[in-house]
Formats: C-alpha cells, sequence, structure tokens
C-alpha cells in the first residue's frame, strides 16, 4: 500500500457544558440574547418552496405560564402547513 501524504488527525474537543446557575456570565448572557431577540418580535420565517417565499402568516402566541405578560405578544409570524 503507498502513502500519498502523511498528516496528523487533530484531536476532537467539545465546547464546555453551561450550567446557567444563578447570577453566572452564561446566564447573563442568555437573558440578553433573549431580550435581543425579543425586542425583534414579531420574526417572520416564510416558507421558500423552489427558491420563492411564501408569507401567508400565521400569528402564533407563546403558551409559557412562567411568563404570562408574552400572552398576548406575538413573537413570530409563520406561514401554516
Amino acid at each position: 500500500m503507498a502513502t500519498i501524504a502523511s498528516f496528523k488527525i487533530p484531536k476532537v474537543v467539545n465546547e464546555p457544558n453551561h450550567h446557567y446557575a444563578k447570577g453566572s456570565a452564561q446566564r447573563d448572557g442568555l437573558y440578553k440574547a433573549l431580550g435581543r431577540l425579543e425586542s425583534k418580535a414579531p420574526l417572520e420565517v416564510p416558507l421558500v418552496i423552489g427558491g420563492k417565499e411564501i408569507k401567508n402568516f400565521l400569528h402564533l402566541s407563546p403558551a409559557q405560564p412562567s411568563r404570562p405578560l408574552l400572552e398576548s405578544r406575538i413573537l413570530f409570524q409563520c406561514v401554516p402547513l
């Protein structure tokens, strides 16, 4: 068997697991990211078929008992299937 090239496979390393404990930097970053996302609401999620966007949107509200103020707010719009 011939050798065409020699190389070394890099060691596989996973990203660290975050636990999002209260007061942690990861949790604060998560809440900031969610705040930025909510400030852009409602998000439009078009259906793309053959490169054409279909935007017959259905308005959906989240069902989050822990955050009742969001119940009346539209977070995203999507095309029903």
